[in-house]
C-alpha cells in the first residue's frame, strides 16, 4: 500500500470511530445495552492503531544493520594464570 492508500483508510476510520464513539455515548445516555457498539469501538479502534504503525513503517527509512563476526578463535584454549578462558 502506498502513504496515499494508508492515509486515505486512516481518515475513513477516524470517522468511522468518531460516528461509533457518538453511538456509544447516546447508548448510555439512554440506559441501553452498550456492549455491542462498544465492541465494535474497541474493534475500528485496534484497526486505527495497526493502520497507524504501517504508516509509520512506510515513511521509515530501511537502515541496514550489520552484525560484528564474533570468531571463537579469540577464546579457544587460551588460558589466564588462574585456568580460565581469556581472549589471546
Amino acid at each position: 500500500m502506498t502513504t496515499d492508500q494508508i492515509r486515505a483508510d486512516l481518515k475513513k476510520l477516524a470517522s468511522e470511530i468518531e460516528a461509533l464513539a457518538q453511538k456509544v455515548q447516546v447508548k448510555i445516555d439512554s440506559d441501553k445495552v452498550v456492549l455491542d457498539a462498544s465492541n465494535e469501538l474497541v474493534k475500528d479502534s485496534l484497526k486505527l492503531t495497526f493502520a497507524l504503525g504501517q504508516l509509520y513503517g512506510t515513511n521509515q527509512k530501511i537502515v541496514h544493520r550489520t552484525r560484528a563476526v564474533r570468531s571463537n578463535a579469540n577464546y579457544h584454549n587460551v588460558r589466564d594464570s588462574r585456568g580460565r578462558f581469556t581472549r589471546k
